[in-house]
């Protein structure tokens, strides 16, 4: 009687523990899921700010473009030749170009770096997705 007593309550005892690992991988699994979702976000987030970075490179490129024909047509000028002197409406352009160029350049390496820390952020989530599925 006393040995059917034993394995009943080792029963119970065994089931308990298996409820308790149920309930352990239902809540790592639901930890899993978030940090899924959280990894979804950051590479919408990133592919959005990488995209945003493509077109400020192209508007820098184009600044730059700018920049080198108003050069060229300040060295075409009459005032561009040497003694001479370069209209004020031009040097208003150049300097304009050069500051355009100048804040594009700065947005770009801005852009680049908070593209960069996505990156490793995105790195760390997927290594921690990984060693969860382990």
């Amino acid at each position: 009687m006393q040995e059917q007593g034993q394995s009943a309550g080792a029963q119970q005892q065994g089931q308990q523990q298996i409820m308790q690992e149920r309930e352990k991988i239902k809540q790592e699994r639901e930890k899993f899921q978030q940090d899924r979702a959280q990894v979804q976000q950051q590479l919408q987030k990133f592919a959005q700010e990488q995209q945003k970075f493509q077109q400020e490179k192209q508007q820098i490129q184009a600044e730059r473009q700018k920049l080198a024909q108003m050069q060229q047509q300040l060295a075409n000028a009459p005032g561009g030749k040497p003694g001479g002197a370069p209209s004020a409406e031009t040097e208003k352009e150049l300097a304009k170009a050069k500051e355009d160029a100048k804040r594009a350049q700065e947005e770009m390496e801005r852009l680049l770096q908070l593209v960069q820390m996505s990156q490793e952020e995105q790195n760390t989530k997927e290594k921690t997705i990984q060693e969860l599925q382990m």
